[in-house]
């Protein structure tokens, strides 16, 4: 049955895999007997990533608001939408 999966994920799931790391390839095939740790590892590695998005946004984020909160006026909330619709 894990091989069945796999193959599947291999025929069907590559054109989905366009980033750095294939997460179905890891799930389904390279820890294809202890899925229980890979889910474990991939809810660990979106957690890190939800940590560093939020830490990003804290040290870069975050100051450019206040400045425009400050230079413009404006509140936090108008501040960061003007802010948001730059990018």
């Amino acid at each position: 049955e894990h091989n069945d999966v796999c193959s599947f994920v291999e025929t069907y799931c590559s054109d989905f895999s366009q980033g750095l790391f294939d997460y179905l390839q890891f799930h389904y095939c390279t820890m294809q007997r202890w899925e229980w740790a890979s889910t474990v590892v991939l809810i660990v590695v979106v957690l890190a990533a939800f940590y560093f998005l939020g830490e990003t946004a804290e040290e870069y984020f975050c100051p450019a608001v206040r400045k425009l909160t400050a230079d413009l006026n404006l509140s936090p909330s108008t501040a960061g939408a003007t802010d948001t619709s730059t990018l």
